[in-house]
């Protein structure tokens, strides 16, 4: 095909053209469309529960141990020699069992001598009484031969001033007298000095009784008995041993003074010393070898552990405990009292341990929450006790531990808690 010639002077610059069409058409086709606003994400799918404010009764779940208030040492009270050991460490004995034997021989001759002592004292009073009894007669004796003599006296006198008797006669009749009252005299300053001797005899029959009963305290205390039902902790003698006073046995561990100590945050200080303070008894349950146990918070110690967490409370037993429980460890259930303007809630619903989530028009709003205690727990899902300032009942409260949870975060309650709160 022929060109015309004024279209070949062109085609340079119809080349040119042709070349930015297409790359003007090219950049119209891969140009991005106009972009249009994301949607926003779903809200949460979440599950809640509604909220009831009113008076419960917190518990508490504490881990404790069994343990006694009293470790006594047993002490020998003489010098001897240990002849036999009747127990071992690690044995459970009852109040009153024979420990220690020490050999007694020594003190068998101690009570004898005492004995001995003891009945020449009552033979002395004895014959005390006898010699007494004899004097009173005596004396009562004396006592009508001097009034005898008076009246011969008096009968003298008048014969002597009629002349029909001498002077020697008279004189006769003055001495017989004075003789009578001399051994009245005597005989009434022995009877006077019978109290005081009486008295002395008494004394010494009691100063010996004393003696002897010492010495037989003595010769028991060569056996050593338990004071208290408990095990045996440490054996400080061995047999053959000799002992002297004041030495060191063994050591006994108060079974009758058993208590249970158990470690309670320092959270929950105020709210029990209160409670002891106002005279309320709170009561814990427990189990020890399948035996249910009553316990009664005693008493709280009087500073907190080192790194101030946590403190020392002290239950006592309100049931018999089983032998063995010493060193047992437990698991208590504390009732707490009752608390108003409370709420049970799940333990999935509290974050953080001082927050919970109210939902309001479809967003989470954060509210500070105290834990007073555990709740009943029901159907095995764990739930606490807590008060939340400014929760109104009917609020709907998130019981799903979701990490994302944030104020403002939208949320849809989709489910209800597998048991309701209280």
């Amino acid at each position: 095909m022929t060109v015309p010639a004024w279209l070949k002077g062109a085609a340079p610059a119809l080349t040119l053209l042709g070349l930015a069409a297409v790359i003007l058409g090219g950049l119209t086709l891969s140009a991005p469309e106009p972009s249009k606003s994301p949607e926003p994400p779903p809200p949460l799918a979440i599950s809640g529960t509604e909220a009831a404010p009113g008076t419960h009764a917190p518990r508490l779940r504490l881990y404790g141990a069994v343990e006694t208030r009293q470790h006594s040492t047993l002490r020998a009270q003489v010098t001897a020699d240990i002849r036999a050991i009747h127990v071992a460490p690690g044995q459970r004995v009852d109040a009153g069992a024979v420990l220690i034997t020490l050999d007694d021989r020594e003190a068998q001759l101690t009570v004898a001598r005492a004995e001995a002592t003891l009945k020449a004292a009552e033979a002395r009073r004895a014959l005390l009484e006898t010699t007494a009894r004899a004097l009173k007669a005596r004396a009562a004796e004396e006592a009508g031969l001097l009034a005898l003599a008076e009246r011969r006296w008096a009968r003298t006198q008048q014969l002597h001033r009629q002349g029909m008797l001498s002077d020697s006669e008279r004189d006769s009749v003055e001495t017989a007298l004075r003789e009578a009252r001399l051994r009245h005299s005597q005989n009434q300053e022995a009877v006077d000095r019978i109290p005081f001797q009486q008295a002395e005899g008494d004394a010494a029959v009691a100063d010996a009784a004393a003696q002897r009963a010492l010495a037989q305290r003595a010769l028991e205390s060569h056996v050593v008995r338990a004071p208290f039902p408990g095990p045996v902790e440490s054996l400080a003698v061995g047999l053959g041993e000799r002992v002297s006073g004041g030495a060191a046995l063994l050591t006994l561990s108060d079974e009758s003074a058993l208590e249970v100590r158990a470690t309670v945050a320092s959270a929950r200080y105020h709210a029990l010393s209160e409670a002891l303070a106002q005279g309320e008894r709170l009561q814990a349950n427990a189990q020890l070898g399948g035996q249910a146990l009553a316990l009664t918070l005693t008493r709280l110690a009087g500073q907190q552990r080192a790194d101030g967490t946590a403190f020392d409370a002290y239950f006592s037993f309100g049931s018999t405990v089983p032998p063995g429980a010493e060193g047992q460890n437990l698991r208590l259930d504390l009732a707490l009292p009752a608390v108003p303007n409370s709420v049970v809630l799940p333990a999935t619903a509290v974050f953080d341990q001082r927050r919970i989530y109210r939902v309001v028009d479809g967003q989470l709003e954060a509210l500070p929450a105290q834990i007073l205690g555990d709740g009943p727990g029901a159907g095995g899902l764990d739930e606490l006790v807590v008060q939340v300032p400014g929760l109104t009942p009917g609020d709907a409260v998130m019981t799903s531990q979701h990490p994302r949870a944030a104020p403002g975060l939208r949320v849809e309650i989709t489910q209800e808690p597998a048991t309701p709160t209280a």
